[in-house]
Order: C-alpha cells, then structure tokens, then sequence
C-alpha cells in the first residue's frame, strides 16, 4: 500500500477500506477500470428506471399522452435521472481527486477542500442544462426525448393492432427503445464520463500549481485509437486555454474529444512542454 495512505490509516484519518479504494488509484488502469463498471452499473439501472417511467406514461395515458404531459414527463426526468446517478459520479470523481492529492503530496486539508470543489464541480456540470456540457443529466435527456419521440412516432404509424390501454404492440416500442434505455448506451455513458471526470480530478489539483504550464493529450496509444484523437496524441495546450489545436479540426476542447473517448491528459512544465512523450507509439491513420 502507498506509504501516506498507510500513516493516515495508522494516525486514524482515514478508514482501511478508504485507504483500500485510493490506494488502486495508483494503478492506472485498475483505476479506470473501477470507475466505468462504477458508472455503467449505474447508467444501466438509472436507464432501466427512465424506460419503467416511461411506460406508465404511456399506460396510464391510454398510450396517447398530451404535448403537456411528455413536456412534464421529461422536465420531471432531470431531477429523477439525477438522484439514480449522483452518489456513483460524486463517488468516482472525489476518489479519483483524493488520488490525484496523494500523487502531489497534498495535505489532508487541501484533500478536504479538492473534494468540496470536485463536488460542486459534479452538481455543477451534470445538472446544467448547457448545449456545451455534453454529458449533463439535461443533454442526456434530450436525446432520449428526441429518441423516444421518433421511436413513439413510428409505432403509432406502424399500423399497430393495438387496443386502447393493452399491451399488444407494447414489446415493438420496448425494442425499438433499447439503444436509447439499453446497456450499450449505458457502456457509451460510463466510457465517456470516466474521461471527463478523470481529467478534471487531474486538472483540480494541478490548474493551481505554479509549476504546472499546460497539459498534453495522452491517448489510449492502441489500435483502437480514431481519427480525431490519434493526431492529438502528445500536442500541447496552455493551461489557461480548454482547447487543443489538432491538425485538421482546429480547436477542440477535451477530453473527451468524443461519445466513448478514452483519452487523458498529463501536465507539462515549462521544460517538458517541448518534449515528445516518450512512449513509442505514434498514429498511424484510421483505426484497423
């Protein structure tokens, strides 16, 4: 176990199983690992329960809910989609910047106040409604609805033999909904927020440090590495910017670049800031 881990359990600061927890932040992909089955077991049961909500809508409206009844339905659905998936992304990101604290050395007290900012930063982000937050409770939502009412469009034109308020053509909508309540779009969830969360707990505790001038895209360096984020593998930003220049897109903010990015970021100094990663790999064009 980490050393400063091992003193807080002794001193009484910290708790074994917590020590436990930080201490498997230090292997990297263990650390990632944890945290996308952290968030698709959540994403996963959040979705069931949306799709559930979903179908008393439509039960309990004789499938024939008004415009002011899908409006409610889906203002209703941030707060609820929320309250399933809070304490997973709180739990994740504030592991992740106590991790992050421990790499630094950092005090106790800078850890306790790295927790209340990541905490704010979590029910800042993911209850914004922001076309620019991509992955906040709202945007998700949105795509749902708009899933949803294209689904619910072709079943009602679909030529259904369908009695008022029976389930007869129910199972059609159910699996025309999958993509949108099913476990792939819960995987897609989880990828892409574990990016986003890690690389914030990352730049909570460095955006500060004096030392710290920028950081460099890391890829996930394998053959699964796409057109948008292989060229960025290693180029530069400056800490005060949120955005990369690649090569042919020009700026873009990230990580994540993309739904299911895997990419991180790592700070630069002044005098790393010019050097190349050292890892050998480098991109060589469009995914095998």
């Amino acid at each position: 176990m980490n050393p400063l881990l091992a003193a807080l359990v002794t001193a009484g600061v910290i708790d074994q199983a917590t020590a436990e927890r930080l201490n498997r932040q230090m292997d990297s992909a263990a650390a990632r690992a944890w945290a996308e089955a952290t968030l698709e077991r959540a994403n996963v049961g959040a979705l069931a329960g949306q799709q559930e909500r979903l179908i008393g809508l439509l039960r309990n409206s004789g499938f024939d809910p008004t415009d002011a009844q899908w409006r409610q339905f889906w203002h209703d659905e941030d707060a609820r989609l929320w309250a399933d998936l809070s304490d997973s992304y709180r739990d994740v990101a504030s592991e992740r910047a106590a991790a992050q604290a421990i790499i630094t050395a950092q005090d106790w007290a800078t850890w306790e106040l790295l927790n209340r900012d990541v905490d704010e930063w979590v029910n800042t982000y993911y209850t914004d409604p922001g076309l620019l937050d991509v992955g906040s409770v709202p945007n998700l939502n949105n795509t749902a609805r708009q899933e949803v009412a294209d689904a619910f469009l072709r079943w009602t034109r679909g030529g259904r033999d369908l009695a008022p308020g029976a389930d007869g053509g129910l199972p059609v909508l159910i699996q025309q909904l999958e993509p949108t309540f099913g476990p792939m779009r819960a995987r897609r969830i989880a990828v892409t927020e574990t990016t986003r969360i890690f690389v914030e707990g990352n730049r909570s505790v460095n955006d500060d440090n004096p030392v710290i001038t920028g950081y460099q895209v890391l890829t996930a360096a394998d053959e699964r590495v796409c057109p948008t984020c292989g060229p960025l593998h290693g180029v530069f930003r400056d800490k005060a910017s949120r955005t990369f220049q690649h090569p042919t897109m020009g700026a873009i903010a990230g990580p994540p670049f993309h739904v299911n990015c895997r990419c991180d970021e790592i700070e630069a100094t002044s005098q790393t800031q010019g050097i190349a990663l050292s890892s050998p790999w480098k991109y060589e064009g469009e995914p095998a």
